[in-house]
């Protein structure tokens, strides 16, 4: 009995071991290698960039969707807040701004909806506790958003729905906008 015991127990420890490792590792390892495609591509920490419509032979996403227009920046709020503008679609059509902390999680969005007039005022800041959103603010903002980690990525998606509306609507998302302070 002993005999096959030991192997078993090796391997459900090498199962948890494993697992467990790849709840640790892989998700800050997915995010560093989004943050370096982001920067190859010239994306700069707390700097927002606007990428080119997407078209069938885009693959910088899985799966690329034409009818919307991306922007985003890094953020790193370790040595202080950051300020992120996010424009409402003047046509009436959508539009949402989503943050993403150092380990892929998702930890707050926006969306037009949710925005009183032309654009939302959000302060991005560093929180050790974690609470994602703080509406007790001394900021000059709509609200204020609590990172869980110092670094990660904003990503602004404007759907862009109208193909004789491009100018309209690559101005519209070009009001996105990152920056310290």
């Amino acid at each position: 009995m002993i005999r096959w015991l030991i192997p078993a127990a090796a391997g459900l420890i090498g199962l948890i071991l494993g697992f467990q490792l790849m709840l640790g590792a892989l998700p800050g390892f997915i995010m560093s290698k989004a943050m370096e495609r982001f920067e190859s591509l010239g994306g700069i920490a707390n700097e927002e960039g606007h990428a080119p419509p997407i078209d069938e032979t885009a693959r910088s996403v899985v799966r690329p969707s034409p009818d919307i227009l991306y922007s985003g920046c890094l953020f790193d709020v370790s040595n202080g807040p950051m300020t992120v503008t996010a424009p409402a679609p003047s046509d009436g059509g959508y539009a949402s701004v989503s943050f993403f902390d150092s380990r892929t999680n998702n930890f707050a969005v926006i969306n037009d909806r949710a925005v009183e007039g032309g654009s939302v005022r959000i302060i991005l800041r560093a929180n050790p506790g974690f609470d994602s959103h703080d509406d007790s603010t001394g900021y000059d903002a709509d609200t204020v958003i609590m990172a869980p980690t110092d670094t990660g990525l904003i990503l602004y998606r404007r759907i862009w729905a109208d193909p004789g509306a491009f100018e309209e609507t690559d101005t519209d998302r070009r009001r996105f906008d990152c920056s310290l302070g």
